[in-house]
């Protein structure tokens, strides 16, 4: 099965039941184990999931992709995270719209 079609079902399996069971996952499917979990960090990095122990569950869709914080206010917040204590040059359009 190709990596699209892996990351596909793995995110239809999230989407009807909210977690990931990465062992029963591997048993229904007869998948390796060692795949889906390298499936599930490309995932994670991607901002889909967040990996927990034995699978994932849903990221919530206001939680941050890095640190996976949620805002503490309706007040929207912007956090650079450093990779390796480099610093990177972040340029952002942020557009509001308040109801």
């Amino acid at each position: 099965m190709l990596k699209e079609e892996r990351h596909k079902l793995i995110l239809n399996e999230l989407d009807a039941t909210g977690l990931f069971d990465l062992k029963a996952f591997s048993r229904a499917y007869e998948m390796s184990e060692m795949t889906l979990y390298r499936d599930l960090q490309y995932l994670e990095t991607t901002g889909k999931l967040i990996r927990i122990s034995g699978g994932a569950k849903l990221l919530p869709i206001d939680s941050c992709v890095v640190c996976h914080k949620q805002p503490q206010s309706k007040r929207q917040r912007i956090t650079l995270h450093l990779i390796s204590g480099v610093e990177k040059k972040l340029v952002v359009l942020i557009v509001h719209s308040y109801i």
